[in-house]
């Protein structure tokens, strides 16, 4: 008698997961158009992809003389490069890709959080992220943030999904997402860094992780090399240029500016609606931002307690 609630939640819980997928995915088709809201981040992700596509390097094909392109790195052009080469161009196609690795990043999400605090918690994360205007903004553009958190997911449920050494399947899994994760944005060298550090000061049994993040920063140090030979400005370049200019103190200070303004701004992100102030997506909507009046950010606290 005991089981059976638990046996009867555990059918309910499939359905609910792909219900809510499958309104994830309604939602964002039905937001798909050739107009691209984010620039110049996509026209320059879809003129490089095209560039990688018909071989002739990472380069920007849009300008008549096609100079190295460097600023941006070539993670999400990579990702297109195979549509580009039957779609050059395709905006609608692009954004379907963007989408279809948003389907990934909610299922890996319930995937971690039903292994840290049960199937219904699970359901109740990817409920809050998915309705999430942010994610839907996102995951139909064609910007770096969804792949990004989409490896970096695959990285963290792969590494702690079982405590025995991995197997090679692992290994090849995470070493490509470790390749790929920096290569999509700047900020994966941080996860590269810190799964580093936890392997070297962690049990002997994770050292066959080194394997995966050794693949990991040899394909991140070439792609730095390759920058560093034709002097063109990158993320990091930008960084080490501020820091010059500004001292360590001014840098600090920047820093502590951008995380003071991120920090007050993060409520309103896992919880529109129920905080004052205008949503950071506002700017990029064709009409004015609705004034929801706390209602998702209430039923978001009430899905929460429960």
């Amino acid at each position: 008698m005991t089981q059976r609630p638990a046996a009867r939640g555990a059918r309910l819980e499939r359905p609910i997961l792909l219900l809510l997928l499958a309104a994830f995915a309604a939602l964002g088709i039905a937001r798909l158009g050739p107009a691209c809201l984010i620039e110049p981040d996509t026209p320059d992700y879809l003129f490089t992809a095209r560039s990688l596509a018909t071989f002739r390097g990472y380069v920007e094909i849009d300008h008549p003389a096609e100079p190295l392109h460097a600023f941006r790195p070539p993670g999400l052009p990579l990702l297109l490069a195979p549509l580009s080469a039957v779609r050059p161009y395709d905006v609608v196609r692009a954004k379907s890709l963007v989408l279809a690795l948003s389907a990934v990043l909610l299922a890996l999400t319930y995937v971690l959080a039903a292994r840290t605090a049960g199937h219904w918690a699970g359901l109740a994360t990817l409920a809050l992220v998915a309705t999430s205007p942010y994610t839907l903004l996102h995951g139909t553009e064609v910007v770096s943030e969804i792949p990004y958190l989409a490896a970096m997911l695959g990285v963290v449920v792969l590494v702690t999904g079982r405590h025995e050494p991995p197997g090679r399947g692992r290994l090849v899994s995470v070493g490509l997402l470790l390749a790929l994760l920096p290569l999509v944005r700047t900020v994966g060298l941080a996860l590269l860094a810190a799964l580093a550090c936890w392997t070297l000061f962690d049990r002997p049994r994770r050292r066959r992780w080194w394997i995966p993040i050794g693949a990991g920063l040899l394909v991140n140090a070439l792609w730095m090399a390759r920058n560093a030979a034709t002097g063109l400005p990158t993320y990091l370049s930008a960084m080490r240029r501020d820091l010059l200019e500004l001292g360590v103190a001014g840098y600090a200070a920047k820093a502590g500016d951008a995380l003071l303004y991120y920090a007050e701004r993060i409520g309103g992100v896992l919880l529109p609606g129920v905080f004052s102030g205008q949503p950071l997506y506002e700017r990029l909507l064709l009409d004015e931002a609705r004034d929801l009046g706390g209602a998702y950010g209430a039923g978001g606290i009430v899905v929460l307690g429960a």
